[in-house]
């Protein structure tokens, strides 16, 4: 949207050159007329134009890198948020790892005393209390 502003700006911007021609037409070197007097408006206005052109391409480069540096903030930002989101996912991964483990362990140490109905209990108990979370 920016960079059409611009652009049109510069569109508008070739009107002074016109009027500049025109006036040049009247006011010439002096000792010059007919061929020398157009020729002369010619350069004029082709002098301008390329001037503007020169300008305008400039004025668009830097444009187009403040858009890539915008572009290039926006992918580094959303980088961030889903590293972070990565990094919340390890954590979980790892609580129920650490949960896994714990519970692995009281089973285990149920069955070295040769309690089995206890295990079966304990592992009943974490099924109802998988059921109730979801």
């Amino acid at each position: 949207m920016r960079r059409k502003k611009i652009i049109n700006f510069f569109r508008f911007f070739s009107i002074p050159a016109v009027v500049l021609h025109i006036v040049s037409l009247f006011i010439v070197p002096p000792g010059t007329s007919g061929f020398w007097g157009i020729f002369f408006s010619v350069f004029l206005l082709l002098a301008l134009n390329i001037y503007s052109l020169r300008f305008e391409i400039r004025l668009i480069r830097r444009l187009s890198r403040e858009t890539d540096l915008l572009s290039w903030k926006a992918q580094s930002e959303n980088a961030v948020v889903i590293m972070e989101k990565n990094v919340e996912q390890e954590r979980k991964i790892y609580k129920t790892y650490h949960d896994i483990y714990n519970h692995m362990s009281v089973i285990s140490a149920i069955l070295n005393e040769n309690d089995a109905r206890g295990a079966a209990e304990y592992i009943n108990k974490l099924i109802l209390q998988i059921k109730d979370r979801s």
